[in-house]
């Protein structure tokens, strides 16, 4: 999954404070919760004052799919009204506060057995985007083997299952040189949801770190 390879390198491209560049500290939460259908998502930029004190927090309009202005606000008021531990000898750089709302419904879910019929029928094999608008990677699976497309980047993946809706997913091979020190990382898929006959639910795991996702097949 591509995405999760290079998320933290994604908002490396965040800067900055004055004159000098600082990569920005990214806080991811997962919630779930009652007022989203499946999966949005909500990305807040915190920016700190020359006293390390909160000085404004932005929605990040292209990396949010929220909606909902009022849960906006109180993710925002929530943010304002954290303590920040000050240390005036260091500068705090932009923190990053990325948001993925998951319905409720989706927690303790368990596939049917005519689900998990219904993946190998569909989606053990194709080609996928991802629900988020921003993300271009296109994923093509082939039984044992999966490849992540972006522009002239080619990510291939090793899969091993370990029934109908359970595998591992392998980075082997890459000509993305920002990726190359991740050759043999290893991340733990689950499908965890039918959404329809074009679209499932599933959730990745890694060093102890979930990332819930919807794929959308395309062919």
């Amino acid at each position: 999954m591509r995405f999760i390879l290079i998320f933290i390198l994604f908002f490396s491209t965040f800067n900055t404070f004055s004159q000098k560049k600082y990569k920005p500290k990214v806080v991811t939460n997962e919630l779930y919760v009652e007022f989203v259908d499946t999966i949005e998502y909500l990305q807040l930029r915190v920016d700190f004052d020359s006293l390390n004190k909160i000085n404004k927090v932005s929605v990040i309009e292209e990396l949010t799919t929220l909606k909902d202005t009022s849960k906006i606000e109180l993710y925002i008021n929530k943010i304002e009204s954290l303590k920040v531990k000050t240390n005036i000898s260091k500068r705090i750089p932009p923190t990053i506060f990325s948001y993925r709302f998951i319905n409720k419904e989706f927690k303790d879910y368990r596939l049917t057995p005519n689900e998990k019929k219904l993946i190998t029928k569909y989606f053990k094999n194709g080609t996928y985007k991802y629900n988020r608008p921003w993300l271009k990677t296109t994923t093509k699976r082939e039984d044992n083997k999966q490849y992540a497309i972006e522009n002239d980047f080619i990510d291939e993946y090793d899969l091993e299952w370990y029934d109908d809706h359970r595998y591992t997913i392998t980075l082997v091979k890459t000509n993305d040189p920002n990726l190359t020190h991740k050759i043999g990382e290893k991340s733990y898929i689950e499908i965890i949801c039918i959404i329809n006959s074009n679209n499932y639910m599933f959730r990745s795991s890694r060093d102890g770190k979930n990332f819930t996702e919807i794929f959308t097949k395309i062919d």
